[in-house]
């Protein structure tokens, strides 16, 4: 379900400047929100009904989320600063989704997103 997905993040360019942060991120999210369209149509056994669904709404709130982190990014004087600062705040959510997945058994649902140290400008 997420390999394709870890593949199109891993070809997405790392910014090269600041005002590309916004747009790399974007790429980053749109890869996401597919895993998670697809995600939504699984039919999982019983005992992992309760797991499933609450990942669903996690993915849903996430894409609420990483579309309010891309235009706070895209906003900032300091779109580095910001990137930093939005990901702190996404670290208790980041893991809760890591270890729905991991119960789930997509462990490698957990390599999409940007790297967990974020892009800076080469």
């Amino acid at each position: 379900l997420c390999k394709e997905a870890v593949r199109e993040v891993g070809a997405i360019p790392e910014p090269n400047a600041p005002d590309e942060i916004a747009g790399y991120l974007e790429e980053v999210f749109d890869a996401s929100e597919q895993v998670n369209d697809e995600f939504v149509k699984l039919q999982p056994p019983e005992e992992l009904r309760a797991d499933h669904e609450r990942a669903v709404e996690l993915g849903e709130e996430s894409q609420k989320t990483f579309d309010g982190v891309i235009e706070r990014v895209r906003a900032a004087s300091d779109p580095q600063a910001a990137l930093r600062e939005e990901f702190r705040k996404l670290v208790p959510e980041l893991e809760r989704a890591q270890k729905l997945n991991t119960r789930l058994g997509l462990e490698e649902c957990n390599e999409i997103g940007p790297p967990s140290e974020q892009p800076a400008p080469s």
